[in-house]
């Protein structure tokens, strides 16, 4: 994946059709979500950030002191009520998101 400025304009070419995971595709498309932005610890959670200041220690979504799956979170339209805590403490240094 490659990462841009928000504001670069995207030139890029469609994928052929063989590049494509057809799979991935449908499973997205079931789902639809409306645009939105995501915070830094679910991103790391799912791999696909390493901005992490604690790197021996996993981020944990939580909401009403139960664990939440980065799925359920995508599928949330409120998650005003989710904090994160890292993966052995206490959610008394959560973050709100």
């Amino acid at each position: 994946m490659v990462w841009r400025h928000p504001d670069a304009v995207l030139n890029e070419l469609e994928p052929f059709e063989s590049e494509l995971d057809s799979w991935f595709l449908k499973s997205i498309k079931a789902c639809p979500s409306r645009l939105r932005p995501f915070p830094e610890h679910l991103l790391v959670l799912m791999g696909i950030s390493k901005l992490w200041d604690k790197p021996n220690r996993d981020p944990v979504l939580m909401r009403d002191g139960h664990v939440m799956s980065a799925l359920d979170f995508i599928k949330s339209d409120d998650t005003s009520d989710v904090f994160t805590v890292t993966n052995g403490t206490n959610p008394v240094t959560s973050v709100l998101f």
